[in-house]
């Protein structure tokens, strides 16, 4: 079974933190543990974005995160405010639809009355039902105390309401006998449908020993010093807190003195000043009456472990859970003798009249005082506890799921009837004569289609061929189709590769209906309406919307468009906009499942109609009648000669077989020449042959010539390659005319079984098809059982009325569907009593788009750019953030879309389309940046870093959550935190914001190991309840220089010429990387002055711009005497030209207090310079042994560091960086990605 969970009351804010909330937790999480053979899905309200999250972390190891959904109501909804009444109207509405596009078996509501104060919305049948709705039922109290819960007029119309609606509902789930006694008494439900499950408490809650550390720090927090009675629950007047209150002051003092009254209750600053008055008002003593506030469960289950006595004075529940909660840490309990309570308890002598001070008093001084009794009680509570079970109340719940049969009526708006014997189906095809299979094809299906509607053919023909199927059906064209959509009620599209079909794309985008996709790739055609003018930019349009960037991108660097016709289908705006897809085969919707992973849940097959042939001539008397002898053997293969039908193969095979020797054996290409070089190719390889005169190519012939080859052919050939979703009709003409036929397995001929055609594989070689052609050309036993096998599958799966009737099947399922999905809710805007305003519909729409995401459709690799969007400026981050997006686009696959996308305060977060298209070079199209739609399954990447922007949109990121998009971040280091001396005033604060907003995500990815670890320590000591679910990856950086910036070699070697001309004879150092205190450029230079002092000829190379805190710096550098001398400074280069000064230098100086990771040692290693480096822990990382560390604070260190490091040098007895490994930019990159993609347990999910 699928069944659906509707776990609103796990986040609504009358439920989530009470006894329903843990109830529907607890139940929800049983039913998935003990129901392995069903399919579970969880729905949450999009409205409660902290709950949601957590909920769905807390399933995350139950279930699929795809299992677990998230709808969004036209908030602000609550019921008390009546102006909420048009947005609760249609958030009812919008669930029920969601919760119909899941396709239940079951649903499940663990709690129908909610919503009053919240967005919660939980209605039954608005839209009919399809399956049986269950409902959990917990007690009718407002029902018995009417005067104390109906006295306010709001709430009593809502809870009337609610109470109507619940009578829609097929079964009720009580938690209790007693429960269910008064859902069949109180409120008249249905006995026989109403079933007592039962419950059990939390597995939180178990025995702890008091000298635990737990219960010590928890006694201590809430000031328990003594020996105390306990009391959790709320507060409102059937709980009768007041009653133990005053029962607990009418104990003796002895008793009082030894106990204290702990109250566990989450109240108002107010409700608890009412408390404390009542117990002082009875002479309570201050200090024995201890509220607590809300607690966690944890330090509940310390109280419950704890305590003296549990006294649960209820006057009415419907269950009592926290009785039972206290009973499973071994706690002696006493309690109400009402509704439930004496079936949880289970001890007649543990109960006491609620009303009743004198009777609840004695039982409590009894417990606190008489040893026995209270031994009694615990022995009770360990017997009582072992007869509830989470597993025992799911097995429950789900036999009673089983066995639910109640009959469901389905939604079908067009039933037969007199009135309306058929559906009125508008037909959009080409017909004959157009030179297209589809027209044949179309002409063949309208006869038999018409047995199930009334069909109008639309079509911009003027002319349709006078054939017997057509004569009696109306003609209509697009315009008056496009002019009168109401007067049909269904609408097939059929959708082919070529120009018949070019004014269907608009048609659909406008009026929504079933498509055929005889061919999978539509590239051909959208390329030449594209190329034509009839839609100009809509195949560079087109490729981007359905296959992103690096589809778009391929079209501009490719002059020839074929290739980028190949390789993408480009019909993502089909199968979104139709009704349901119907193809023709297997294959066809395995390439479904490769480009679109998040495929229509509205997809059939339906085989290739073909109608059976009329009384055959004799094959010799159609051989004569082409010209041959009777005794000639023609070997055929029927359609265009193309390279996808591998036509040359075919003639080098029968040239090199024996069938070529033989004078009687011909080999004949029915169909018209390729036009270009293959079909010239062909042209001439026949004419070099010796046996040209039993070679003959066709061309293009007549449907009777075609019909004639048919007959008289002896054996086919039909191959095929590089498939495109399309079904061969040739192949299967040739099965129904009874000729064995020889196929390869590609495409649609893979899925013919094998006993019907001989069937090559689908990378043959030429020799396995030159002994197929031989094989059957000598067994005419052979020929015949094949071709007897190939007419019974066709005369059995490809019948037209066969084909017809599954049309109907699956048109009107569609339909039904769609009726019950989202654009179902469209009509109910139509047909509304008023009509809405824009602000209104615009409202409703924007829950609907958060809601309902596109039927096909790929997940989405949201990339972060904010900064680099806003300005370029050449940093280090700004470097990662290009190489990184270019590799992703190399890399990506049809899994995931890559999706740039930035974000700021007055817009939101936006694609940063704009942008994209010029850095990846994408000029033939125009795309706007949109606000960005995100869904269960997209992840969410902080590549850039702009803290601004991003603690800006914390609560965003929460949203992402809620609905499933994982949210991870980029560190890059946390220098600001560990070293804030070196940053700017306050850079400190805002960096340690940002990472409070990175540490409530899913994770982050550092570019070193060193930075991971800083991470995981900072999380640890700041967010240690994270650490358990936060994923910190490591992905290292890639080495080249950037690839976006070019400068010629010979420009480069100019511009550093008069430092190489100084530089010969001496050493030169490098110094990469922005001027900042923490790259020590300071001491360096001081400690070059020291070593110029002393006579080294060493030169000092200063590549980086000025960074903070450097003022002092730059005025030195400026003002050196050395500058341009033996000193050198380059404030912002080209990547060239910091090549080319690689390629010089001597050593590279990594001086740096502090780094994310190192880059220049790496383009140094690259180079073969040598690497002298601060000893710090992620200069280890990167460069191992294959550098020179030093361990230096004051210039007088570095002063030696370097000294020994030239004559280290000067004697060849220097470290050298020969075969430190480093990685790319595309090796990066998938470590990007990888870590991206493995999931919590550390194994990889999907792969882009």
């Amino acid at each position: 079974m699928r069944i659906v969970i509707d776990l609103q009351s796990a986040q609504s804010s009358g439920s989530r933190n009470r006894g329903i909330g843990n109830y529907s937790l607890s139940l929800t999480k049983a039913l998935i543990e003990n129901g392995d053979e069903h399919d579970f899905h969880i729905v949450l309200n999009g409205s409660f974005t902290e709950a949601a999250i957590y909920l769905r972390n807390y399933f995350s190891e139950l279930l699929p995160k795809e299992n677990v959904h998230t709808w969004h109501p036209v908030a602000p909804a609550a019921y008390v405010d009546n102006s909420n009444d048009l947005n609760r109207h249609f958030s009812e509405l919008t669930r029920e639809t969601f919760i119909n596009s899941l396709k239940p078996d079951i649903l499940l509501i663990t709690s129908f009355f909610e919503g009053f104060h919240d967005d919660s919305c939980i209605t039954i049948g608005k839209l009919g039902k399809t399956y049986p709705v269950a409902v959990v039922v917990y007690d009718f109290i407002p029902l018995i105390y009417k005067n104390d819960y109906l006295a306010n007029r709001k709430f009593r119309d809502w809870y009337t309401e609610k109470l109507g609606l619940l009578q829609e509902a097929d079964l009720f789930l009580a938690i209790s006998n007693s429960s269910r006694q008064e859902a069949v008494e109180i409120a008249a439900l249905p006995p026989e449908r109403c079933v007592t499950v039962s419950t059990d408490a939390s597995d939180v809650f178990r025995p702890v020993p008091t000298s635990a550390k737990a219960v010590q720090e928890t006694l201590r927090k809430y000031g328990i010093n003594k020996k105390f009675v306990l009391y959790t629950g709320g507060i409102d007047f059937r709980k009768n807190v007041n009653g133990l209150i005053a029962a607990y002051s009418k104990l003796t003092s002895p008793v009082q003195d030894e106990h204290c009254l702990v109250l566990v209750c989450a109240v108002r600053p107010e409700d608890r000043s009412v408390l404390e008055a009542y117990a002082t008002r009875h002479g309570v003593r201050e200090g024995d009456i201890i509220i607590t506030g809300f607690v966690s469960d944890e330090e509940l289950n310390a109280l419950y472990s704890s305590c003296s006595l549990f006294v649960f004075p209820s006057l009415h529940e419907g269950f009592g859970l926290p009785a039972l909660e206290a009973m499973r840490c071994d706690a002696p309990v006493i309690g109400s003798n009402t509704s439930s309570l004496p079936e949880v308890i289970g001890m007649k002598e543990a109960l006491f009249d609620p009303r009743d001070l004198n009777s609840m008093r004695s039982i409590i001084e009894k417990a606190l005082t008489d040893h026995d009794f209270r031994k009694a009680l615990i022995d009770n509570s360990r017997a009582q506890a072992k007869l509830f079970s989470w597993d025992r109340t799911a097995q429950a719940t789900l036999d009673v799921f089983s066995g639910c049969t109640i009959s469901h009526v389905t939604i079908d708006s067009y039933a037969r009837s007199e009135e309306h014997p058929k559906p009125k189906l508008a037909y959009v095809s080409p017909f004959p004569p157009e030179a297209s299979g589809i027209a044949d094809y179309s002409a063949d299906l309208v006869a038999s289609l018409s047995a199930f509607y009334e069909i109008d053919i639309i079509t911009p023909q003027k002319d349709i061929s006078d054939l017997p199927s057509l004569r009696n059906i109306a003609i209509k064209t697009p315009d008056y189709l496009l002019s009168h959509p109401d007067h049909y009620d269904r609408i097939l599209y059929h959708f082919g590769n070529s120009v018949f079909h070019q004014h269907m794309f608009d048609m659909l985008n406008r009026i929504p209906g079933v498509v055929v996709l005889h061919d999978f790739f539509l590239s051909g055609i959208i390329a030449h309406m594209d190329s034509t003018g009839f839609r100009p930019s809509l195949f560079a349009e087109t490729l981007y919307y359905s296959h992103g960037y690096t589809a778009a991108k391929e079209l501009c660097e490719h002059q020839d468009r074929s290739e980028v016709i190949y390789r993408y289908p480009c019909n993502l705006p089909v199968l979104q906009k139709s009704t349901g897809i119907i193809v023709h085969s297997n294959s066809t919707s395995l390439m479904l499942d490769k480009w679109y992973p998040l495929k229509t849940k509205r997809w059939a097959e339906v085989p290739l109609l073909r109608t059976p042939p009329l009384e055959r001539c004799g094959k010799t008397s159609a051989k004569r009648a082409l010209g041959f002898g009777a005794s000639d053997f023609l070997v055929c293969s029927f359609g265009m000669i193309g390279i996808t039908k591998q036509n040359l193969r075919l003639l080098d095979s029968w040239l090199a077989s024996n069938l070529s020797i033989d004078r009687s054996c011909y080999l004949i290409f029915v169909g018209e020449n390729d036009p270009g070089g293959y079909g010239a190719q062909m042209l001439r390889r026949i004419e070099d042959s010796n046996v040209a005169d039993r070679i003959i190519v066709t061309g293009r012939v007549s449907k009777d010539v075609y019909q004639g080859y048919l007959n008289a052919c002896d054996l086919a050939v039909q191959l095929r390659t590089m498939s495109r979703g399309e079904t061969s009709a040739a192949v299967l003409d040739c099965l129904n005319h009874s000729i064995p036929t020889i196929v390869n397995a590609n495409g649609s001929m893979a899925d013919l079984p094998t006993e019907t055609v001989f069937r090559l594989s689908d990378e043959f070689e030429n020799r396995a098809l030159v002994a197929g052609l031989e094989e059957l050309y000598s067994n005419e036993a052979a020929r015949g059982l094949l071709g007897t096998k190939g007419k019974e599958l066709v005369a059995s799966e490809h019948e037209p009325e066969y084909c017809a009737k599954l049309y109907h099947t699956h048109i009107e399922r569609f339909y039904a569907e769609s009726a019950r999905d989202w654009p179902g809710l469209i009509d109910h805007i139509e047909h509304e009593e008023r009509s809405l305003s824009v602000d209104e519909m615009m409202h409703i729409s924007r829950a609907w788009g958060k809601t309902f995401p596109a039927d096909t459709r790929q997940r989405q690799l949201l990339i972060d750019v904010s900064e680099i969007v806003q300005r370029d400026v050449g940093t280090g981050i700004q470097r990662v953030v290009r190489n990184i997006l270019f590799q992703f686009l190399e890399l990506a696959t049809p899994e995931f879309r890559i999706e740039p996308i930035y974000g700021s305060p007055e817009h939101g977060y936006r694609y940063a389309r704009e942008f994209s298209s010029r850095l990846f070079g994408i000029d033939n199209v125009s795309l706007r940046d949109e606000p960005v739609d995100y869904y269960n399954g997209d992840i969410f990447f902080g590549l850039d870093y702009q803290p601004h922007v991003q603690i800006f949109h914390e609560s965003w990121y929460k949203k992402l959550q809620a609905q499933g998009v994982e949210v991870y971040f980029t560190v890059y280091d946390l220098l600001c935190i560990n070293c804030p001396e070196y940053f700017v005033e306050g850079a400190d604060a805002l960096f340690e914001r940002w990472l409070n907003v990175v540490a409530m995500g899913h994770g982050a990815i550092c570019i070193s190991e060193a930075v991971a670890n800083e991470l995981r320590n900072w999380l640890g000591q700041n967010f240690p309840h994270r650490l358990e679910n936060f994923r910190v990856e490591v992905a290292h950086l890639g080495a080249e220089l950037d690839r976006v910036q070019e400068a010629s070699e010979a420009s480069s070697l100019q511009e550093i010429a008069p430092i190489t001309n100084r530089c010969k004879g001496s050493t030169m150092f490098l110094m990469v990387g922005t001027l900042e205190p923490r790259k020590a450029h300071s001491e360096v230079l001081a400690a070059f002055d020291k070593l110029w002092d002393e006579g080294e000829d060493a030169h000092l190379v200063i590549v980086g711009k000025v960074g903070w805190k450097t003022e002092q710096l730059t005025q030195i550098i400026k003002a050196h005497p050395e500058l341009n001398k033996r000193l050198h400074w380059y404030d912002g280069i080209s990547d060239t030209l910091l090549q080319t000064l690689y390629r010089e230098a001597d050593c590279l100086i990594a001086a740096s207090k502090g780094e994310g990771f190192g880059l220049p040692l790496i383009e140094a290693a690259r180079n073969d310079v040598p690497i002298l480096a601060r000893n710090i822990p992620v200069f280890r990382e990167v460069a191992g042994n294959k550098a020179t560390y030093f361990n230096a604070d004051k210039p007088e260190e570095l002063f030696e560091a370097f000294q020994r490091w030239l004559r280290q040098f000067r004697c060849n007895e220097h470290i050298k960086p020969n075969g430190m490994s480093w990685l790319n930019w595309r090796q990066s990159a998938e470590q990007f990605l990888s870590a991206l993609m493995r999931n919590r347990n550390g194994e990889r999910t999907n792969s882009v």
